[in-house]
């Protein structure tokens, strides 16, 4: 329970951070007037605010996937594609296009990478839950050692009511 207050602690975080870089209205006058020759100081202001912005908006997209993780949210094909594009400049074994042929602990090992080693705790304690919307309604989750359960969703959403009750 406390992973997921202090993840949605950070992202709130993050937002604020990422509202305060954009309506910084210097950097905007000096983003909006770039057309022009720019001093030196300015230049450094707004190469480094462009930094900042990128790195905050990236720690966001992975926080959003570490809450999606732990709140037992679905990875499907265009998230773990997003998270390919993320990582394929450093890993150029990931730059070819995605198919349902794939294992799925390739997926997972694309999802684990897109993390840059952080949120260790997330990935070691929660499953990666997949779904691809295949005709027999197959999920799968993924354990950090690379157990793979698959189950149909219909099967999986009778077990969660029983639970409940």
């Amino acid at each position: 329970m406390e992973t997921i207050i202090r993840l949605l602690q950070k992202k709130r975080k993050l937002k604020e951070t990422l509202e305060q870089i954009n309506n910084d209205s210097r950097y905007r006058n000096i983003s909006f007037v770039c057309a022009g020759s720019l001093r030196k100081g300015s230049r450094n202001y707004m190469n480094r605010m462009t930094d900042k912005l990128c790195r905050t908006y990236d720690e966001l997209e992975r926080c959003k996937r570490a809450i999606k993780i732990v709140t037992g949210g679905y990875f499907g094909l265009d998230d773990v594609d997003s998270c390919r594009t993320d990582i394929m400049a450093y890993w150029p074994e990931y730059e070819a296009n995605l198919t349902m042929y794939e294992p799925i602990v390739y997926y997972v090992e694309i999802i684990r990478k897109s993390f840059w080693g952080k949120y260790r705790n997330v990935l070691e304690n929660y499953p990666i839950r997949l779904d691809f919307d295949t005709p027999n309604r197959t999920v799968f989750w993924v354990y950090s050692n690379n157990i793979v359960l698959h189950r149909s969703k219909d099967r999986l959403e009778k077990y969660i009511c029983l639970k409940n009750k």
